[in-house]
């Protein structure tokens, strides 16, 4: 049995995008008005750090390239 300040924590079974399972803590606060909604989980990390430092930063592929290469991103 949990107790106190773990007794409200909701855990989900949420699945990526690619469809592998993983578990999540859920939104802590009950909000009526708009309550959280848990459709996918997120997504792993650094999966998207190329096209942010692209946009972001205006990296070139080449650019992109040799900053995995010396190990810098994945």
């Amino acid at each position: 049995m949990t107790t106190g300040a773990l007794a409200g924590i909701k855990v989900l079974d949420l699945s990526r995008a690619d469809g592998t399972a993983m578990r999540v803590v859920g939104f802590p606060a009950k909000l009526s008005a708009t309550p959280a909604e848990y459709r996918i989980a997120p997504p792993r990390a650094g999966v998207d750090t190329r096209a942010v430092l692209a946009e972001a930063l205006g990296l070139s592929s080449d650019e992109l390239d040799a900053l995995a290469a010396a190990g810098v991103i994945a």
